[in-house]
């Protein structure tokens, strides 16, 4: 190495790392700038300043981060000269991406790395996208914690879970109001989950709901239909959630088969007698939707022997053991009921 690029190299360093500077400091110098193949005053002062830039910055960095009375090393600025030559981020900009971020004393420049590799993975560089992209983050963070609180969490913690759901919800074109009322539909459908409201929004997208009115207009008479069905089910004693299937099935037999409502709170009624009435009331009802039983008078005009034959021999469904005489018992109990629900 020519004597005048050996004496930049160690003025450089003298005045850069003052007492702390050792001989074998100078000699890794040295090695690294004849492997770069530093050979004349120009090429040297060249790296002088660009190692100027490379380490001045990376030491901002590094008070920002609180190391104070560090400065930085081979990794601090390779990472940092990664930053800036070659994934394209301008020093203010990651300052920017550092403000209101706490570091650790342990590796703070490898977290720092792991922040800007996510935003170049998404092509955000610039100070002006990063601006952006924090306040659209801020912004989503804030609708989950809303979300969280319509769903009646305890702790309002936005997890990277949820913030996925989100985005994929928005990405699907739901407005945060409609994200919202699926929420409470879905909580007072008895779930919370995130998973619920995920298939209640893609049930809305399926059934063609886009505005918030039409959706509105659908849990209108959803609920309508989900009060008809309670109504149904408290009368034959059943406590059950009510799913899907039951409005199927409700619809298939009111719309389809022309079985009236109070049909089906007759046989709701009749069922209630039995140990599994929700069964029993669906055999009734089909067998009934066969023969065309469609109001309440055709029903009440069956056959009361058949229909207490059933009570009697409660086919296929699992009963308490009672002695004769109970048996004896409910069987003039059960009677009396036909009479009395068949109004003769």
């Amino acid at each position: 190495m020519p004597q005048e690029v050996v004496l930049v190299l160690v003025e450089y360093c003298a005045q850069s790392r003052g007492s702390r500077i050792s001989v074998a400091y100078l000699d890794k110098v040295a090695e690294a700038w004849s492997a770069e193949g530093i050979k004349t005053l120009e090429q040297a002062q060249q790296k002088i300043e660009e190692h100027k830039a490379v380490s001045g910055g990376a030491n901002k960095l590094m008070r920002l981060m609180g190391l104070h009375g560090k400065y930085p090393g081979k990794t601090e600025m390779e990472l940092y000269n990664k930053w800036t030559e070659k994934w394209g981020f301008t020093h203010e900009a990651i300052e920017y991406v550092m403000k209101d971020r706490e570091f650790s004393k342990d590796q703070p420049f490898k977290y720092l790395d792991a922040i800007l590799r996510s935003l170049y993975d998404q092509g955000i560089t610039s100070s002006r996208k990063i601006s952006e992209h924090f306040n659209a983050q801020s912004r989503r963070r804030d609708a989950i914690k809303e979300i969280l609180k319509a769903l009646d969490y305890s702790r309002i913690n936005v997890t990277p879970r949820y913030e996925k759901f989100y985005c994929e919800w928005e990405q699907a074109g739901f407005s945060h109001p409609t994200i919202l009322l699926a929420c409470m539909q879905s909580a007072n459908m008895g779930s919370r989950k995130f998973e619920s409201v995920d298939s209640l929004l893609k049930e809305w997208a399926a059934l063609g709901l886009e505005s918030e009115e039409d959706i509105k207009k659908n849990l209108r008479k959803q609920n309508t239909l989900d009060r008809k069905i309670k109504q149904v089910y408290d009368c034959a004693g059943v406590t059950k959630a009510i799913a899907d299937a039951d409005r199927k099935s409700y619809m298939q037999l009111t719309k389809e088969k022309g079985l009236s409502h109070d049909v089906l709170l007759y046989a709701a009624e009749l069922s209630s007698l039995f140990n599994d009435p929700l069964s029993y009331m669906r055999k009734v009802l089909a067998a009934w939707a066969e023969e065309g039983v469609d109001t309440l008078d055709k029903a009440k005009k069956q056959n009361l022997s058949r229909a207490f034959a059933d009570a009697k021999t409660k086919k296929s469904f699992e009963q308490h053991q009672y002695t004769q005489e109970d048996k004896k018992q409910q069987e003039l109990k059960e009677y009396r009921e036909m009479e009395r629900l068949y109004g003769k």
